[in-house]
């Protein structure tokens, strides 16, 4: 599997607890002045929970990928390194 699909695949997931909790995947509706226009759907914490579970594990793979791809460390100059505090995600 390349990069592009694994980044391409957590796009998708995330699109989709975008729509689960909206109910479109692309909307400005949700919110409201005052709060948002419904609850939040049944199981849809748990859902963002292991998404977010996921995520991390998919981002070491990703990392790896590229940080280990020879024809990539030469065009850029760099190995890819995501700092860990973007991985610090409150819960």
């Amino acid at each position: 599997m390349t990069v592009f699909l694994f980044t391409f695949t957590e796009r998708e997931k995330i699109y989709n607890l975008c729509e689960a909790l909206t109910g479109a995947r692309f909307t400005t509706s949700y919110t409201r002045i005052g709060g948002l226009s419904r609850d939040l759907p049944p199981g849809w914490v748990d859902q963002c929970r292991r998404f977010l579970h996921e995520v991390t594990v998919n981002f070491a793979e990703v990392e790896e990928l590229l940080s280990r791809n020879r024809i990539w460390v030469d065009r850029t100059g760099i190995s890819a390194s995501f700092p860990k505090t973007s991985l610090l995600i409150t819960a």
